[in-house]
């Protein structure tokens, strides 16, 4: 979860939220909500916002990648099957 939060603040050139005491459930909600003021902050400062949204999804890909490799998934049946455990 950490690192989902740091991939989305380099996206939006943000500073990390200190999540360290944060049980997992609330840090779904922070992250939620963490983006949703990066987004709005960004759309006021009238930044690029095809180049935000195409760094979140390179971000998110090397995400799924590094997963894929660390749990050994490589099909769609098998991610499936990872995320009911």
């Amino acid at each position: 979860m950490r690192q989902l939060f740091t991939l989305t603040a380099d996206a939006f050139h943000a500073q990390v939220p200190d999540t360290s005491r944060s049980p997992y459930d609330k840090m779904l909600a922070q992250h939620t909500l963490f983006t949703k003021e990066e987004a709005e902050k960004a759309i006021g400062l009238s930044q690029d916002l095809v180049a935000i949204r195409n760094h979140l999804y390179q971000n998110a890909c090397q995400l799924g990648r590094e997963l894929r490799r660390t749990l050994r998934v490589n099909t769609p049946q098998e991610a499936r099957k990872q995320a009911l455990y």
